[in-house]
């Protein structure tokens, strides 16, 4: 990567590239980009949190939670879980209230608003919290799972969500 110089008719100090260059101390309530950004999540998250099923809302913090503790098998089981809680409250139908996932995964693939190659990432993520040890069942196995692994799932889980939920919506 090539780094740009500035136009020789333009002085360095308005350029935008030598914006982030200097630092200034000031209290953060007087800092122009944290109200920018503090506005820009009290928007967003509330939104989303008027969008999705309280449960769903409620795992998701389990799960940032795991991940604060550098626990990758806990956030794949509360991954799995959000993702089924959002697939019931999505069909809401009183046949599957008491199922797994996996007992009414072909009736979410046909009433989901997802595309199909990420209905097959729910499914998926599913799949593994069942056969990875401390994610949901029981087994004296170790897990093979990274935070890397984690902190993907993690945002796959809630883009996932977000993507069905305001699909709803319209």
């Amino acid at each position: 990567m090539t780094q740009t110089n500035p136009p020789p008719n333009l002085p360095v100090r308005f350029n935008w590239r030598y914006q982030w260059g200097t630092v200034s101390a000031c209290h953060f309530l007087d800092c122009s980009i944290y109200n920018q950004v503090h506005a820009y999540n009290s928007q967003g998250i509330g939104k989303f949190d008027k969008l999705a099923h309280a449960n769903v809302v409620t795992l998701i913090g389990r799960m940032e939670q795991c991940l604060e503790n550098s626990d990758p098998s806990g956030v794949l089981h509360a991954a799995a879980n959000i993702l089924e809680t959002m697939a019931k409250d999505i069909i809401n139908s009183s046949s599957i209230k008491n199922q797994s996932l996996g007992g009414f995964i072909e009736k979410f693939k046909n009433e989901s608003n997802l595309p199909h190659e990420i209905k097959s990432v729910v499914e998926g993520i599913y799949k593994l919290r069942n056969t990875m040890p401390l994610s949901g069942h029981g087994s004296t196995g170790t897990p093979n799972m990274s935070m890397h692994d984690a902190i993907v799932i993690a945002a796959t889980t809630k883009f996932i969500v977000e993507i069905e939920y305001r699909a709803k919506k319209i």
